[in-house]
């Protein structure tokens, strides 16, 4: 699962005022995961826009330390494989759940 695709499934809305800054904490992850998709520019800024929706979310449940969690994750873990597939694998899988389960 890529990291846009992951932060996607817990976007509330994504009608999102303005552009991603590039200053962004998901800056780096979104970055990485379009270069190896052939993205360009609007992508990471989607991607990044996707992910602070995301921590919104989180931040209005109470799940910070589940997200941060799941970032860290990602960010330790995330690998472009064959076929341009930028994902996590198997091994956020129990950070995914507990996010998941505080986010429901």
């Amino acid at each position: 699962m890529g990291i846009c695709s992951l932060f996607a499934r817990f976007t509330l809305a994504l009608a999102l005022a303005g552009l991603a800054t590039a200053c962004s904490r998901f800056s780096s992850l979104c970055e990485d995961e379009m270069a190896c998709r052939g993205g360009n520019d609007a992508d990471v800024d989607a991607c990044i826009a996707q992910a602070e929706t995301s921590e919104a979310l989180a931040e209005n449940r109470g799940c910070e330390d589940a997200f941060d969690e799941l970032l860290a994750c990602a960010e330790d873990d995330a690998q472009c494989t064959s076929g341009n597939n930028f994902n996590i694998g198997d091994s956020c899988l129990s950070e995914l759940a507990d996010f998941e389960r505080c986010v429901d």
